[in-house]
């Protein structure tokens, strides 16, 4: 007996797919944003420098790749809840794995398996939410990013509510509900049949692979940034002089923010075209993290840099699916793209940070969202030359 599918899914997604799917997107949000938080802890607790303790986010999204690769080797053959569903059970056994580790090496171990779950969950649900919805496609992407944004905000709020010394608190609470959720997910990719995988748009059997290479950069620039503000948000407030609970406070307060833009602009999303939208995004990224280096300013600069920045996700993968369809391949290079920044951006700030203090990270965050600005505009008026181009006619 199959789940029943509700009347405003598409085939592939029933309502308790649906459902399951936003539950699981709540610790993957917050298994990113638990460990800006935690950091000032596990530097004091392991005698760590900056640049070390911020290895931690770089083996988190290193290991990221790991679950990217793990899912597009799995195909389409698995059915997409039984893919997350395992995805979510790996990032809950990581995030328990940092809850009780005894050292440093074991917490970076359990930090790469947590990436690696997170790598597999998010690809898979996002993948398998673009499938089953066409016109409505970034509004529902942009829901399930809002459910991401709550685990984002409940994972700091908890941190600061317990303090930062008992962080392992908030990571074993999230990883026993990315085991449910995950277990949830495989129970329906049991119960119901897999999507069909539509074919390749013509843009992409034209060979685009340079344009195919600006949208991996322009989401690896994302991911970098928000994991860099959501990594180093917390010790540049610190070294400005707030206290490491307030800090993980606001912390909490850019997730409110980020995921508050998420849903109310789910609207936007949907009637303003994605070339459009996306670098525009950016650009209110750069000045409000611009803003962010103003020490009297620092709060309200990132505050408003999570409105700015959040919808920039669901509507750039909505863009390149539109562009290219969904092939597997594609579709894992642009995911394994976006690892790769948050596995370079946070450590490299935490770098700079060693080198000039805690006053670069806003100039820093701050840089890499103008060349993204600048990276989409040029997008847009390529894909769309390229869309102008008329097929070529097949040969006998």
């Amino acid at each position: 007996m199959t789940e029943p599918t509700s009347p405003r899914a598409a085939p592939g997604m029933g309502l308790g797919a649906l459902l399951g799917s936003h539950l699981a997107f709540v610790p993957a949000g917050a298994a990113v944003a638990l460990y800006g938080p935690s950091l000032p802890e596990l530097a004091a607790r392991y005698a760590l420098s900056s640049g070390e303790v911020g290895l931690v986010i770089g083996a988190h999204s290193a290991a990221t790749l790991l679950g990217i690769l793990a899912w597009a080797l799995a195909g389409s053959r698995p059915h997409p809840g039984t893919v997350s569903g395992a995805g979510a059970i790996t990032l809950g056994l990581g995030l328990l794995a940092v809850a009780l580790a005894p050292s440093w090496p074991l917490t970076l171990l359990g930090a790469a398996l947590t990436g690696a779950g997170f790598g597999g969950t998010v690809v898979g649900l996002n993948l398998w939410a673009a499938r089953a919805y066409d016109r409505h496609r970034v509004t529902v992407l942009a829901t399930m990013s809002a459910a991401f944004g709550v685990g984002a905000v409940a994972g700091p709020a908890l941190v600061g509510a317990v303090g930062p010394a008992s962080f392992n608190v908030a990571f074993s609470t999230f990883g026993l509900l990315a085991l449910a959720s995950g277990a949830g997910l495989a129970v329906v990719g049991a119960r119901t049949k897999a999507p069909t995988v539509p074919p390749p748009s013509p843009l992409a059997s034209r060979g685009r692979l340079p344009l195919m290479i600006g949208f991996m950069a322009a989401l690896g620039l994302y991911v970098g940034t928000e994991a860099g503000i959501a990594g180093w948000l917390a010790t540049h407030l610190v070294g400005l002089g707030r206290s490491p609970e307030a800090a993980a406070s606001w912390t909490a307060g850019f997730w409110i923010v980020f995921t508050i833009g998420r849903a109310a602009g789910a609207p936007l999303a949907h009637r303003v075209a994605e070339q459009r939208l996306v670098p525009t995004l950016f650009a209110a990224g750069a000045l409000t993290l611009g803003l962010s280096a103003v020490p009297g300013l620092a709060v309200a600069g990132y505050l408003l840099s999570g409105a700015a920045l959040a919808l920039v996700f669901p509507a750039l993968l909505s863009w390149f699916t539109r562009t290219f369809g969904q092939p597997p391949a594609a579709v894992a290079m642009l995911f394994a793209a976006g690892s790769v920044g948050s596995a370079l951006l946070p450590p490299g700030i935490g770098a700079l940070v060693d080198l000039g203090g805690v006053g670069v990270i806003p100039w820093s965050l701050a840089a890499a969202a103008t060349v993204a600005c600048v990276l989409t505009l040029g997008l847009g008026r390529r894909v769309a030359a390229a869309r102008a181009v008329p097929a070529p006619t097949p040969t006998a």
